[in-house]
């Protein structure tokens, strides 16, 4: 059995998934399985998954686009790993990133995250062009979760056994399911969140020219790119801070 499941989701990203999955194949832990869960690509994703030889890579095409949330609950149903990481397919991981981590999740901690690389990328596919870099470092705190998401899923492990515990992705949020995810981990368990201070990945904010990310579909372009120069909310935060509102409650009743 794998130490670490990581779960990929991924829609028509053949063009760029090749980079995701070659940085996972180059991480110095060894111990993992890649699902790769295609939300119903129209392109030849299909084929560049299984240009891989490695028995480590699983493949499993939904019949229809379902959404992130649904594509990760489905990567989690078939998860072995004692520990889940989650990739999505136009995003990096640091050569060192599972190795550092699953030192960092020791007993007393059910979840870890690192800092990443934040770059945004313009041109076109065949030439992109960096447009603008910072760097995510938050340091935990249970309280400021409750307002807003600085945790991002790509630099996030957790144990198999929180799932069991709080339930999977709301799949009825179109975007910021992460965040309402970690909410509930932190409202039951909230010293066992652990950041580990080191950038260990890369996420690649696309204008539409070049891709349409998740961010990019949470929110008009110019609003990508504020939220890249710095923290701004989206409409999609209201539903997240609605169901905080319902896990506060339920914690303390």
């Amino acid at each position: 059995m794998p130490q670490v499941s990581v779960i990929m989701p991924t829609y028509n990203r053949a063009w760029i998934i090749k980079r995701a999955i070659d940085s996972i194949l180059a991480q110095s832990c060894k111990d993992w399985e890649l699902i790769v869960i295609d939300d119903g690509s129209e392109d030849n994703t299909a084929h560049i998954v299984a240009s891989y030889s490695d028995a480590r890579i699983h493949y499993l095409k939904l019949d229809q686009n379902a959404g992130a949330g649904a594509a990760r609950n489905r990567g989690l149903s078939q998860a072995r790993g004692d520990i889940i990481a989650y990739l999505d397919s136009d995003n990096v991981w640091h050569p060192n990133y599972l190795e550092v981590m699953l030192s960092e999740l020791t007993d007393e901690y059910l979840m870890a995250y690192s800092g990443q690389n934040l770059l945004l990328v313009g041109g076109t596919r065949d030439q992109p062009k960096i447009l603008g870099r910072k760097t995510r470092t938050p340091a935990y705190n249970p309280d400021r979760l409750l307002y807003g998401n600085f945790i991002d899923i790509n630099i996030a492990v957790h144990r198999a056994s929180v799932i069991k515990e709080i339930g999977g992705f709301d799949e009825s949020l179109k975007s910021l399911g992460d965040w309402d995810l970690f909410v509930r981990i932190s409202v039951k368990h909230p010293f066992k969140i652990k950041y580990v201070d080191q950038v260990l990945g890369d996420y690649y904010f696309y204008l539409k020219a070049v891709s349409e990310t998740i961010t990019g579909a949470a929110g008009s372009e110019e609003r990508t790119i504020e939220g890249f120069r710095r923290s701004a909310s989206t409409p999609a935060t209201a539903a997240v801070l609605k169901n905080i509102e319902r896990y506060r409650r339920e914690a303390t009743a």
